[in-house]
């Protein structure tokens, strides 16, 4: 079922979109400038009830990913309209049940009008190490590799369509740099 492409009408908050591969810090981040801003932090995969597939080694594919992507929309429409900024924390691209890369169909970043996207990068050894002590799995570094170029690619396809800035960030940006970016984002697009 496809939700009305007007269900999030533009404007009705600023929708800052973080992506990364799981362990580059999206959610401590948003964590951390949720208090700041101020704003919502919500995870795409709780808003989705995403539930782990137990015969993946990795833990981290998904099944329905396009799916998916039709229950967020259909979530975020109401829970955008309770607050001012939301800060969305998901991906440009996952892992299908085979471990292959899907990117997020550009359709889908248009339909939730995010004002401004963020790339949380992590060098591969950083997330390894993160997912081993979080998760409890070691995972092939190729992959991981392979992710982390995909998601960085696709996060400027999204942006550049969309003409949506997108700032990448590491553990190294401060906190403040990033919620300049928001603030400008917000006041460019309202």
């Amino acid at each position: 079922m496809l939700v009305d492409a007007q269900k999030i009408p533009a404007g009705t908050c600023d929708l800052y979109f973080f992506g990364g591969i799981f362990g580059s810090g999206k959610s401590t981040l948003c964590q951390t400038l949720s208090r700041l801003l101020p704003g919502t932090h919500l995870k795409a995969s709780e808003l989705i009830g995403y539930v782990p597939n137990q015969s993946d080694p990795t833990g981290k594919s998904v099944r329905e990913v396009l799916e998916n992507q039709e229950r967020l929309v259909s979530v975020l429409a109401d829970l955008c309209s309770a607050s001012a900024n939301v800060l969305l924390d998901g991906h440009f691209c996952l892992l299908d049940e085979k471990s292959a890369i899907v990117r997020i169909p550009v359709n889908f970043f248009k339909r939730i009008h995010p004002t401004a996207h963020v790339l949380v990068e992590s060098g591969a050894d950083e997330v390894l190490d993160r997912l081993r002590r979080r998760d409890g799995r070691d995972f092939d570094q190729r992959l991981i590799n392979a992710l982390l170029q995909a998601e960085r690619e696709h996060s400027e396809r999204v942006s550049d369509a969309l003409g949506v800035p997108i700032m990448n960030v590491n553990n190294l940006t401060k906190a403040h740099e990033i919620l300049a970016f928001l603030r400008g984002s917000s006041e460019v697009a309202n």
